[in-house]
């Protein structure tokens, strides 16, 4: 074994609010976060490093070991990371100016065996080491029940679920985090507001940088799995897509008319993995419709070409087969995107945009999501955008057998259509919102904070709760759950 020094694994801290300081030759690695690699076997570490380039022979890599005397190392592949500071508006194109750039790297972590304490850290002796972190490699999907966090909409400030979130993390209760886009209030700001920016304000990534500072006690132990929200819009999704290159992507790179600062790179936007019994689904809602804000002024305008929609479409189509195929080893058929097709508003994200996420734009209806839920039985939908929790009854074009399922709500049994769930009340700057237009199929509603967690018990039995995180003396409280049951006859 190489000769290097241990550093002692320290007590998770969460430094919310914590101030930003850049500094261009600041090689230590930092923001580290674990993601599910493509197969069980396997699992990705992403970190960033503030400075620009790096030392000829650095040799970045990410060590790892169990709990016997047994060292592994895998190099890390560096890509520059350019933070737009101010943008203009070309056609349906943005080009951007740069304020500073930044260093994303990821690695994978093979040969694991299941379910086995590891440590690692990742870097370099030129670049500097990081502490050394400890998780927990994935188990078999035979080694049931397996637990799931899931959430929507969360930043640093108002993050009401962090508390839960690294308790649940430091007991080993979670084998992945799930979140539904927007996230950090916003990766490419300096500020935790909505506002729409002017060419003065700083744009140059400190808020992103300061929520994965503070998400790395929970994320460098449990995999942390995330989609684009409209809140990755901001330059073509250019910080999502660069900090999170890690996913375990199984679809071809991003197409070169997404721009060119996405263009090739591993695609984050689409992509699908197993866990346990389930098969989930990740994909880019903003693919399919335009953002709620799009104007000339702000950093959102951008209107993809179809193109992009329909090969997320078509990969989807050929995943959805795949998943059908495969049930008899992974029979739930989980699928994200951060949009909602069903929500309780009169606002346009739950009755235009809703429409179009389920039936497609007015020029590519044959692109609707919708009819692959019905057709390949996907079990249940997952959203956030909404900032409130909403479970829907099985819901198919608009409607739903409520009779059938209103005497017991919280065990749904041989569902004939696909469940819908918005999760987007983890906490952020924004705040929550309330129903304006609730129907019949809406099953339970809460606008109090709180995040999801998602129980794989066996092929026949998935559990759902809404744990509470609004403050100290609720946390962890179950307002919401449900069964979700299929094969019982």
């Amino acid at each position: 074994m190489p000769n290097f020094v241990l550093l002692l694994f320290g007590a998770i801290t969460f430094a919310m609010g914590s101030d930003y300081v850049y500094d261009a030759t600041r090689t230590a690695p930092e923001q580290i976060h674990l993601a599910l690699g493509t197969s069980p076997t396997e699992t990705n570490v992403q970190w960033a490093m503030m400075a620009a380039s790096l030392q000829a022979g650095s040799d970045i890599s990410v060590q790892y070991w169990p709990n016997v005397p047994s060292l592994f190392t895998a190099p890390a592949q560096c890509t520059p990371f350019p933070v737009p500071t101010s943008w203009q508006v070309t056609g349906n194109f943005i080009r951007a100016n740069i304020s500073r750039t930044m260093t994303c790297c990821k690695a994978t972590m093979t040969e694991l065996n299941p379910n086995t304490l590891y440590n690692y850290r990742v870097g370099s002796s030129s670049t500097g080491w990081s502490k050394m972190f400890t998780f927990r490699s994935q188990s078999l999907p035979t080694t049931l029940p397996i637990r799931i966090g899931v959430l929507g909409d969360f930043g640093d400030t108002n993050g009401r679920s962090f508390p839960l979130l690294m308790h649940e993390a430091n007991a080993g209760t979670l084998a992945a985090i799930i979140h539904l886009g927007d996230i950090a209030y916003d990766l490419d700001t300096r500020q935790d507001e909505h506002v729409d920016l002017s060419e003065t304000t700083p744009v140059d990534g400190a808020t992103g940088d300061r929520f994965m500072r503070d998400l790395e006690p929970i994320a460098s132990i449990v995999p942390y799995m995330v989609m684009p929200g409209n809140h990755e819009f901001n330059f073509n999704t250019t910080a999502f897509t660069h900090r999170f290159n890690g996913m375990p992507s199984n679809a071809p790179p991003i197409p070169a008319e997404a721009g060119d600062n996405v263009a090739g790179l591993q695609n984050n936007w689409w992509y699908s993995y197993n866990i346990g019994t389930a098969h989930f689904i990740s994909l880019n809602s903003n693919v399919v419709t335009d953002p709620t804000v799009v104007t000339n002024a702000s950093r959102y305008h951008w209107q993809y070409p179809i193109s992009i929609q329909r090969k997320q479409y078509r990969w989807l189509k050929q995943d959805l087969i795949a998943a059908m195929a495969n049930r008899s080893q992974a029979p739930w058929i989980v699928v994200m995107a951060h949009f909602p097709m069903y929500c309780s508003s009169t606002a346009s994200d739950c009755t235009n945009q809703a429409a179009m996420m389920r039936n497609g734009i007015p020029d590519a209806h044959e692109l609707a999501w919708e009819p692959l839920l019905k057709e390949f039985e996907v079990d249940l939908y997952l959203s956030a955008h909404i900032h409130s929790y909403e479970r829907f009854y099985p819901t198919f074009n608009g409607t739903s057998d409520v009779e059938k399922w209103s005497s017991n709500p919280h065990r749904i049994e041989n569902a004939n259509a696909t469940v819908h769930i918005v999760q987007g009340s983890a906490g952020n700057v924004e705040g929550q919102d309330g129903f304006s237009n609730v129907t019949a199929k809406s099953a339970y509603r809460s606008s109090r904070y709180g995040y999801s967690g998602l129980t794989l018990h066996n092929k026949t039995h998935l559990e759902w709760t809404f744990l509470l995180t609004d403050n100290a003396t609720d946390d962890g409280t179950v307002e919401d759950r449900m069964w979700l049951v299929k094969g019982v006859h």
